[in-house]
């Protein structure tokens, strides 16, 4: 049975990740995830906009190589893109249409309105996705339209948006030979993932708690009814730690997760006061989403589902406790298998959840191609090929990547044909009188 490869790319503020799964049949989305790579990055994204674009790329270019040195005989040709941070949110939008007569509401009526809206009427912002909300069918409110009947239909939809910015420099860092078959939000992917219907349906938070931002979005009767970002993560506990002790960010951050490795120099006491206040801010922004999206903590019977790095510091969970607020640590849904015992599960969470959002999509966006292998005998000019000026210049791109295995065959004879033309033109020209 012939696979199907499906590669994801998440780029967060302290790595870049990068994962592929397998999806045997049209007929059976189950997926099988079989690597994720990462190579660190810093101070490289604030935000979830990426800043240092050279940095970035280059990180992007050898995750993608390292994917495809795993799968031999394959490249990356089309990739997914997870997009989250502060500029990512939710934003209502309604249509209202009135037809002159009774008709049916089908599947491509709904799709038909949700696309009249994929357009932003910021120019600064661009629309990653829109949900379905709601529906009003003659004066009835319903979740399914379809198959209902009527005059007059009005949708209330959910429009996920983010900056221009932020899409422009995620397209400046993938590389030219790979394809960006659709962005993913990532905070609803997530939701994909980690969620039941039953929570969905009764009410719950999902929080992300990342290293700059903490997402916070809250599902009830099954669909998605706020979402929100904070610039605000784990890494403030880090700096904070950092800048009182004086320390570097790399000890400061064992000292966040240990507090029990710092040396005896560290006074124990005001480390733990410092993780605390900051933990206990963080908090107080994500229980306060509750009261800017209009719900209570009743409303919200499933409580809290934590995912992301931040999730793990024994200071935050305390304080969710403290309010008395239940939560469980966000896993994966039975239909996901991780076939690879190396990968980390709980920390590639987002960047598998596009993976399944991508499977969802559709099966014919294959994501990595064959390459058949370059012939033995033929002879690649390596100095020739660092020197073209024709050739991208830009992180571990090189022209193979860039033009294609066959590229190394056409250039050569290009090559050959041009030394021969200089060397007839050589002889043609008439010979000087004066020698």
């Amino acid at each position: 049975m012939d696979q199907k490869y499906l590669v994801a790319i998440q780029i967060g503020s302290t790595c870049v990740k990068g994962a592929v799964a397998t999806i045997s049949s049209a007929a059976d989305l189950s997926l099988s995830v079989v690597n994720v790579v990462e190579e660190p990055i810093h101070d490289s994204v604030i935000y979830g906009i990426v800043q240092n674009v050279r940095d970035v790329e280059g990180a992007v270019t050898n995750v993608i190589n390292r994917i495809e040195e795993r799968l031999k005989n394959r490249r990356v040709a089309h990739v997914y893109v997870g997009v989250d941070g502060r500029t990512f949110r939710a934003q209502p939008k309604t249509i209202e249409q009135n037809y002159f007569e009774e008709k049916e509401i089908t599947a491509r009526l709904i799709e038909e309105i949700r696309n009249s809206v994929t357009d932003s009427e910021n120019p600064q912002d661009q629309v990653i996705d829109v949900l379905a909300k709601s529906f009003v069918v003659d004066n009835v409110e319903t979740a399914n339209p379809v198959g209902s009947f009527g005059s007059y239909v009005k949708a209330n939809l959910t429009q996920l948006v983010c900056s221009n910015k932020l899409i422009s420099n995620l397209e400046r860092v993938i590389p030219k030979s790979v394809t960006i078959t659709k962005y993913i939000a990532q905070q609803t992917a997530i939701a994909d993932v980690v969620l039941t219907d039953e929570e969905k349906q009764i009410g719950c938070m999902l929080v992300d708690l990342g290293s700059q931002t903490t997402a916070v979005s809250i599902y009830k009767k099954g669909v998605l009814q706020y979402l929100r970002t904070i610039p605000m993560g784990s890494r403030n506990i880090t700096r904070d730690i950092a800048r009182v002790f004086n320390v570097l960010e790399e000890k400061a951050e064992a000292y966040k997760i240990n507090p029990d490795s710092a040396p005896t120099t560290i006074d124990h006491k005001r480390l733990t006061d410092c993780i605390n206040a900051r933990s206990l801010e963080i908090v107080a922004n994500i229980v306060a989403q509750l009261k800017f999206a209009g719900y209570t903590h009743n409303d919200i019977p499933a409580g809290l589902v934590l995912v992301g790095q931040g999730a793990k510091l024994d200071a935050t969970t305390e304080y969710f406790r403290k309010r008395q607020l239940r939560f469980r640590f966000g896993l994966l849904n039975s239909s996901i298998k991780v076939v690879n015992p190396s990968i980390d599960i709980s920390s590639s969470i987002g960047v598998i959840s596009i993976l399944y959002d991508a499977a969802k999509i559709g099966i014919e966006s294959t994501a990595m191609e064959e390459t058949p292998a370059v012939q033995g005998e033929i002879n690649f000019d390596e100095k020739e090929t660092e020197n073209n000026e024709d050739e991208p210049q830009g992180p571990a791109r090189t022209t193979e990547r860039q033009h294609g295995p066959k590229w190394g065959v056409f250039k050569n004879i290009r090559n050959l044909m041009e030394r021969v033309e200089r060397f007839s033109t050589q002889d043609d020209e008439p010979e000087d009188d004066n020698e």
